[in-house]
C-alpha cells in the first residue's frame, strides 16, 4: 500500500471527541501530624452500657439494623492508617484523630490497625490496644459502635452526634 492510497482511505476519517471523565471526589483526610506530640491519659471512669465481644462492641440501644447498614455501606469521611507505627505512636495518632473528627462533626471514621500477623506471637499487639483505647479511652463517650471490617485488619467506628 503507498502513501496515497493511506491518504485516500483516510480521507473520511476524523477525530474522536473527548469526553469528560467523571472524578470521584477527593477523600477528606485529617492532619494528626500538627499535634503529634501532645497525649491525652487513659479515663477509666466510664459509665456506658456495652454490649461486647472480640474487638467489636455497640450502645445498648443503637440497633444491629443501624450498625449492620453503616458497615455494609461502608462510607467513611475519613480514616486513619496505623500501619507501621508502635503501640504509643499509634494511639497518639488516635487521640489527635478522634480529636479532630469530632471537631469536623464526621460521623463514620476508619481506623486502620492490620490484622497483627507480623507481632511477636502472631499477637495483634497493635490491633489490641487501639480497640482497648477506643472502648476506654479519654473519648469512649464519643464513640457509638466499634466493628472490624477488611478481614480484621480495620475498625469501623462510629461517632455519637455532637450536640451544639
Amino acid at each position: 500500500m503507498s502513501n496515497d492510497d493511506f491518504l485516500a482511505a483516510m480521507s473520511d476519517v476524523s477525530q474522536i471527541k473527548t469526553v469528560k471523565r467523571v472524578t470521584k471526589k477527593a477523600k477528606k483526610t485529617i492532619d494528626i501530624q500538627e499535634g503529634m506530640i501532645t497525649c491525652e491519659h487513659h479515663v477509666p471512669n466510664i459509665d456506658i452500657h456495652r454490649v461486647e465481644g472480640d474487638f467489636f462492641f455497640h450502645e445498648k440501644g443503637f440497633s444491629k439494623q443501624a450498625q449492620h447498614k453503616i458497615t455494609q455501606s461502608q462510607h467513611t469521611d475519613a480514616t486513619l492508617d496505623l500501619h507501621g507505627l508502635y503501640v504509643q505512636p499509634a494511639l497518639n495518632a488516635c487521640v489527635i484523630f478522634l480529636k479532630k473528627a469530632l471537631a469536623s462533626k464526621y460521623r463514620v471514621i476508619k481506623i486502620i490497625h492490620g490484622r497483627g500477623l507480623h507481632s511477636p506471637d502472631g499477637r495483634p499487639i497493635l490491633k489490641q490496644e487501639v480497640f482497648r483505647w477506643l472502648k476506654e479511652g479519654s473519648y469512649a463517650n464519643s464513640i457509638l459502635s466499634v466493628k472490624p471490617i477488611q478481614s480484621g485488619g480495620a475498625s469501623l467506628v462510629v461517632l455519637r452526634r455532637q450536640r451544639k
